[in-house]
């Protein structure tokens, strides 16, 4: 028998593709949330195959290789299974796009797991733009050392993040993109990079970004001016959200405390129990496709071939 939540709704019982760091992380999530369970974890080609014929899953979680994202999502989707994925949603618009198509053909929830939209630092700073006339200008800067990946660029690693931000804040996709390959040299099997970007949009809108692999200490930040002042949202500080009025010094702003992936995992059972009836999944799809094409767009702009293999 399932286990059942409090409520008395039977458990959800979720598959892994995955078993590295990040897929541990999220059977470990999941394992602790009321109402989801972890049934089945798959490494293999075969392994997943199998696991999105399996009758008994209520829902799949990628925690695969970059470039198997597309596919295995495509695939379950398909299946009418719905689909918990890491970023980035695929490494070509192309394979994007296929997964967004086979999600709405069929009404199957597929979200895409951009964790920091789901941080509650990040829900208050949304919430107090909301009262003072929205953004007005937007800066962020992420990266770490490494990770050194032989099957996903760092652009495509790291820039997820701080676009997928800086699209939800705008609500939409940028109108131009600017971008340039500052810094690339390979390191082992993979590419060491950082990228400086400029993203324009409707209502004259601007963010700057700066990521990459070759940054420490690691740094995750994002600044947003608005008529308040300036909001950093710093994934990596004690404060996850502090406020800079005009002159005046940087104060914290409270925030409520609850890991990211929780909410992003909830958010996906939700979806899952009321077939998405609050259409989180299908925004949460509609952005990663549109961040998938800002990537490409900035690859474009730097004269790189789209999601490439490190050469």
């Amino acid at each position: 028998m399932r286990p059942e939540t409090a409520a008395g709704q039977a458990a959800l019982r979720l598959g892994i593709v995955g078993a590295g760091p990040w897929g541990r992380i999220l059977a470990a999530t999941a394992d602790r949330l009321a109402g989801l369970t972890v049934a089945r974890v798959v490494t293999s080609r075969e392994g997943w195959r199998a696991a999105i014929e399996d009758a008994s899953l209520d829902g799949l979680l990628v925690a695969a290789p970059a470039g198997l994202h597309g596919e295995i999502a495509r695939a379950a989707a398909e299946r009418e299974l719905p689909v918990f994925v890491e970023k980035p949603l695929a490494l070509s618009v192309e394979d994007a796009r296929r997964v967004q198509e086979a999600a709405t053909a069929r009404g199957v929830p597929v979200m895409v797991d951009h964790v920091h939209l789901f941080s509650p630092a990040y829900a208050e700073l949304n919430r107090r733009l909301a009262g003072c006339g929205g953004a007005r200008a937007v800066r962020a800067r992420s990266g770490d050392l490494g990770p050194f990946r032989a099957d996903c660029p760092p652009l495509w690693d790291w820039g997820p993040h701080d676009v997928a931000l800086s699209l939800d804040l705008a609500g939409g996709p940028p109108e131009t993109v600017k971008a340039e390959r500052i810094r690339a040299r390979r390191m082992g099997s993979g590419l060491e990079e950082r990228w400086r970007i400029a993203l324009g949009f409707p209502g004259g809108l601007g963010a700057g970004i700066e990521t990459g692999n070759d940054v420490s200490p690691k740094t995750r930040w994002l600044a947003v001016e608005c008529g308040d002042g300036t909001y950093v949202y710093d994934d990596c500080a004690a404060d996850k959200l502090t406020l800079t009025p005009p002159d005046s010094p940087a104060v914290p702003v409270a925030c409520a405390v609850e890991p990211p992936l929780d909410r992003a995992l909830a958010a996906f059972a939700a979806a899952i129990r009321d077939g998405d009836a609050a259409g989180e999944a299908r925004r949460s799809l509609s952005l990663a496709v549109a961040v998938v094409e800002t990537l490409a767009a900035c690859e474009a702009a730097a004269g790189l071939r789209s999601g490439a293999a490190v050469p």
